[in-house]
């Protein structure tokens, strides 16, 4: 996600206009916070040591990344992005000049 799209929540984050606005350029409408479920957090991935995001904002991102064809499953828990994917999204992911 684009840097400032994420702002720190008592339940680890919310999303911010600029995020949604950003998510909006990849034709995802983000769902809002649900009463069920945590919506956005950090989880540290045990075998890169590193924070991923975890919650029903980043399942259903993934879910439609796949759904455009952008990202496939990969062996075990990996992820791919395909070369349709790797043109959709280097633009909205490269920093502005």
């Amino acid at each position: 996600m684009a840097a400032g799209g994420l702002q720190p929540a008592s339940s680890g984050y919310t999303l911010t206009d600029s995020g949604r606005e950003w998510l909006l350029r990849l034709g995802f409408d983000a769902p809002e916070p649900g009463k069920k479920r945590r919506y956005a957090y950090p989880c540290l991935d045990w075998s890169e040591r590193r924070d991923h995001l975890a919650g029903e904002l980043a399942d259903r991102l993934y879910l439609h990344l796949v759904a455009q064809g952008w990202v496939r499953r990969g062996t075990g828990r990996d992820v791919a992005v395909t070369p349709v994917g790797q043109r959709a999204l280097l633009p909205l992911l490269a920093p502005p000049p």
